[in-house]
């Protein structure tokens, strides 16, 4: 069981690289659109790069493959990204080889970069863009970041919910170890690895069962440790049992752990302190 929620924890601690399938194919129209625009303002630290990306990258892209990936409610037309993307590769083609054509007219292909902006938007995988506004809309010069350099592909809503994922998962962790240190297996389980200490010292102890009701005994302890006691006590109740243990520091809450015909393992609600446990231990 344990190592399944940790599975589970440890994919909430994993930052998701997309959101699927369709915010991928979101994520390979926002390059494609972020590298033609630095060609289209003929950004002078971005353009040459961004043209060569693009003549690697769009002989291999099909617009019906990439409108067919992209989420179901993003409502595309196929053939318009077919002619921006035959544009884009004409475009920075002609960047790279130094066609005179890339120098001109670039205000039909502002018009496919602002077309770019809004089917990425469309797509609902990219919240915003950086400087996205009116200017871009209408084919201004100025692109996606507003600092000089390009915007990164868009961020899809899965990753930007990934800090609320891993806040989930810490507090859910600290929840599951916090049960599983509490649980009563693991407390007896932590009890028993404690040193235990020979006595024999008489102490009072008051119980309740449903058949006598309130019970007071004296018995005596035969080893002692920090989180419980060993008793010789004959037919002692069922495990479980909750006990009121009187020591000479006081009286501490307890429960029955294990129990056989002479003897019974008691286990304290809280551990005593070592300067309360010594003058226990001498006093045998």
């Amino acid at each position: 069981m344990f190592p399944r929620i940790l599975a589970l924890l440890a994919l909430l601690f994993t930052e998701p690289a997309t959101a699927g399938t369709g915010c991928e194919a979101a994520t390979s129209l926002a390059r494609i659109h972020d590298r033609y625009h630095a060609i289209v303002v003929d950004d002078p630290n971005l353009a040459a790069r961004s043209a060569a990306q693009l003549l690697a990258a769009l002989p291999g892209t099909s617009a019906i493959a990439l409108a067919a990936r992209l989420p179901p409610e993003t409502d595309l037309d196929v053939e318009r990204l077919d002619r921006i993307l035959a544009a884009a590769h004409s475009l920075s083609r002609d960047f790279v080889t130094g066609h005179p054509a890339s120098m001109a007219a670039r205000a039909p292909r502002r018009d496919n970069v602002a077309w770019l902006a809004r089917a990425v938007r469309a797509t609902g995988c990219v919240p915003r863009f950086e400087t996205a506004g009116p200017e871009e809309e209408e084919g201004a010069q100025g692109g996606l970041a507003s600092t000089g350099h390009t915007g990164n592909a868009a961020v899809s809503r899965a990753t930007n919910l990934w800090p609320l994922l891993s806040a989930t998962g810490i507090a859910a962790l600290a929840v599951l170890v916090y049960i599983v240190r509490t649980s009563r297996p693991y407390r007896i389980a932590e009890v028993e690895r404690l040193p235990r200490h020979f006595t024999t010292i008489a102490i009072d102890v008051a119980y309740e069962t449903p058949a006598r009701g309130p019970q007071s005994i004296r018995l005596t302890a035969l080893d002692i440790s920090s989180g419980g006691m060993k008793l010789a006590w004959e037919n002692a109740p069922p495990r479980g049992t909750a006990l009121s243990v009187r020591l000479p520091q006081g009286e501490r809450a307890a429960s029955i752990v294990w129990s056989s015909a002479w003897y019974a393992g008691i286990m304290f609600d809280q551990h005593i302190p070592q300067d309360e446990l010594a003058p226990l231990i001498s006093a045998v």
